[in-house]
């Protein structure tokens, strides 16, 4: 039954995630426009504007991305389609199961064709991964990470925002943000014990050297893990305690 859920929420992103495809093809066509050597005026406005709106594009359709997460999930549980939803023969910690699966898919799907549309951009998709493009790739892990948690984290707000008797939006944005502050209590803390002497010297190249180092990604990436794993595990616990619905 947690299949056939998965992909009926998945059918409710298929258009948006099949035009999430226009992303590559225009980091193609940029490839291209920045490999022309001698280039007119006219074709190196041409070159940037193409570079931006690749770059607007990625960061746009991330952030509606997660926005159709939070409305979908709210709508579905909490709305009108929630009473058709929730009187499905399934518990209720296999719905969150199936919003959480669908988002960790969709944004795992996204962040590959994000960092293909990258390195199709720069001409390294075909000159091999050297060990800064390790780094880059484990980057984009870590990032997979946090998104994933700040889905987790939204959803566990929304119900229990969704719990109140009254400005139930506005109680699931105040959950949510806080649990998020508070989760990056550890990640800032960690900076400033790794990194505090460094940042006060403002020694900003071996900052960047160390930043961007396995050394310091793979625990963060760690604990972006752990927090999404407890995330889950309430958010699914809180669900599974009863919900009220408009």
């Amino acid at each position: 039954m947690l299949g056939k859920l998965v992909k009926y929420d998945m059918l409710k992103y298929k258009s948006f995630l099949l035009f999430y495809l226009t992303v590559p093809v225009i980091a193609t066509i940029t490839h291209f426009t920045n490999a022309i050597d001698n280039k007119s005026v006219a074709m190196v406005i041409i070159d940037k504007t193409l570079s931006g709106c690749t770059i607007g594009l990625m960061l746009g359709l991330a952030i509606n991305l997660l926005m159709r997460f939070f409305v979908n999930f709210n709508l579905s549980l909490f709305g009108d389609e929630g009473y058709l939803y929730n009187t499905l023969p399934v518990k209720r910690g296999t719905l969150y199961t199936s919003k959480s699966l669908t988002a960790v898919v969709s944004i795992i799907y996204a962040a590959v064709i994000t960092i293909a549309s990258i390195l199709i951009i720069i001409g390294s998709a075909v000159g091999g991964v050297d060990a800064g493009w390790k780094v880059l790739l484990v980057a984009f892990v870590l990032g997979i990470a946090e998104m994933i948690c700040i889905v987790l984290t939204v959803f566990l707000g929304i119900i229990l925002g969704n719990r109140k008797d009254t400005h139930k939006k506005l109680w699931s944005i105040i959950f949510s943000v806080c649990m998020y502050a508070i989760e990056q209590a550890i990640p800032f803390a960690y900076i400033f014990i790794r990194f505090g002497n460094v940042i006060l010297t403002e020694n900003d190249d071996k900052l960047q050297e160390q930043m961007f180092g396995l050394g310091f990604i793979l625990p963060m990436i760690a604990v972006y893990v752990a927090y999404s794993v407890i995330m889950y595990f309430l958010g699914k616990r809180a669900l599974e305690k009863g919900i009220n619905i408009d």
